[in-house]
């Protein structure tokens, strides 16, 4: 039972406190943060992690094509619209570039996935 809780329970909660620990750092550090998109990167990438060690340590379910549905079909397009809406911020700190890049290169990376995931069988 350990396994489960960790890979659907840990895993998001260590994303969500990383999430807030980065905005609580930036404003300390004087920086408007990027909230929502830097929610939405850690939502999209922290997905692909719950994916990788349901795959790995634990049995497929509904709920784990549910999460794989909503990170090829869906996220790639709210990735895309973060990119576009922060693209003009990227200037104003190494976090904003950060989200952008991480963003931008979503599409790409997961491309990159799939095609190794077919390639592979």
């Amino acid at each position: 039972m350990l396994i489960p809780i960790f890979i659907y329970i840990v895993v998001p909660i260590v994303c969500l406190c990383l999430h807030l620990f980065l905005c609580q750092w930036m404003q300390k550090q004087a920086i408007d943060p990027p909230f929502w998109a830097l929610l939405l990167v850690m939502i999209s990438y922290g997905g692909w992690l719950i994916i990788l060690l349901t795959g790995l340590f634990w049995q497929w379910s509904g709920m784990a094509s549910l999460g794989l549905f909503y990170l090829l079909f869906v996220a790639p397009f709210l990735m895309l619209g973060t990119a576009v809406s922060i693209a003009r911020q990227q200037q104003l700190s190494v976090y904003h570039r950060w989200v952008f890049r991480a963003s931008a290169g979503y599409i790409p990376i997961v491309g990159v996935v799939v095609l190794i995931t077919l390639l592979g069988r």
